[in-house]
């Protein structure tokens, strides 16, 4: 059985009301590396946990990659936030992020001209579906990185991982987010047993809800 998690490891957005304006009292004796992966944007609903949010922060950081890929934008401040802050903090790069559903992407970008402006250059903005937009995309410059972090759903997460994998080369990585769950199902052994793809960072409960950092070695 999984123990429960403590609400420190999740994140701010989850303290609930009471302990959320604790933390807003406290924040700023936090050192800033820290506060800035545990709250996100407080102006900003992100659901990633902290270990979440600090494996990939680290991973972009590491791999510096240029073209970075990830299906469902939603609010923005989960892995589009987490990457778009990697990648200004390595000095170059772009994220290409796409929501299906018109309202949530407005809300989005809204969110990025008003709260994080230092992040736009970092951030491209589509709506639509990522079948329809992306495939130009790749396939005019490639892909370094992409995210699989879609609904609850393990055909589909294998959907995105073999479109993007098709689009891949030698160096691309990929962050798989519910490594222990439905949506990774179908996937995770299909990377875990790939003569191309090597794991090179997971995380698991009570820290995560579970997690990979995978690389393209041939």
């Amino acid at each position: 059985m999984t123990r429960p998690v403590p609400f420190a490891l999740k994140n701010a957005h989850q303290l609930g009301k009471q302990r959320f304006r604790v933390w807003v009292g406290v924040r700023r004796l936090v050192p800033q590396p820290y506060r800035s992966l545990y709250e996100g944007h407080l102006q900003m609903p992100g659901q990633m946990w902290f270990e979440d949010r600090r494996v990939l922060y680290d991973a972009v950081r590491r791999l510096r990659p240029q073209r970075c890929f990830e299906v469902g934008t939603w609010m923005g401040g989960g892995s589009t936030l987490v990457i778009a802050r990697a990648l200004r903090d390595n000095g170059a790069g772009k994220l290409h992020t796409i929501e299906l559903l018109e309202d949530v992407h407005h809300q989005a970008v809204g969110y990025y001209e008003r709260y994080v402006p230092d992040l736009r250059p970092f951030v491209e903005f589509h709506l639509g579906d990522y079948r329809e937009h992306f495939p130009a995309l790749v396939e005019d410059g490639g892909v370094d990185f992409f995210v699989l972090d879609g609904a609850e759903d393990a055909e589909q997460t294998m959907e995105q991982f073999r479109f993007f994998d098709e689009r891949s080369h030698t160096g691309t990585a990929l962050f798989a987010h519910d490594w222990e769950s439905e949506k990774s199902r179908l996937v995770r052994p299909e990377i875990e047993s790939s003569s191309r793809w090597d794991v090179v960072a997971t995380a698991a409960p009570p820290k995560s809800v579970g997690l990979a950092v995978a690389e393209r070695r041939a």
